[in-house]
């Protein structure tokens, strides 16, 4: 059961959590329930609230499941194959970005003191 990472139970699992807990912090929530004329009202607006959320976590669900359908029959080349990968990926790439402004930054500081330089030695 645990071999795979990402499971339908996971979505539906995380997402009850995520509403429980948001239910309970949102201000929109808290609000509703505090302006509620009696605390019936406000239970069922809580309760109301929470099965709202169920057609739209199975939207997002529903989602995800037909873009790996999809991916699995019209494998992208250009994507990572596993997690790992998608890592990698990310780390080359923000290394190729922080080493191209350091080398950018480095040809600007280099530029600067030369033409400090010149100035002082009174070439320019």
């Amino acid at each position: 059961m645990f071999e795979v990472e990402y499971t339908i139970f996971a979505g539906l699992i995380g997402s009850t959590f995520i509403t429980m807990a948001t239910h309970g912090t949102d201000q929109d929530m808290v609000q509703r329930m505090l302006t509620a004329p009696d605390i019936r009202r406000s239970r069922r607006s809580l309760i109301l609230s929470g099965l709202a959320d169920i057609p739209i976590v199975l939207t997002f669900l529903t989602i995800g499941l037909l873009l790996w359908t999809y991916y699995q029959a019209h494998p992208d080349p250009t994507l990572p194959k596993t997690p790992n990968e998608t890592a990698a990926l990310s780390a080359k790439r923000r290394w190729e970005r922080v080493s191209s402004e350091l080398i950018i930054f480095l040809k600007k500081e280099v530029s600067v003191k030369q033409r400090r330089c010149s100035l002082f030695l009174g070439i320019a």
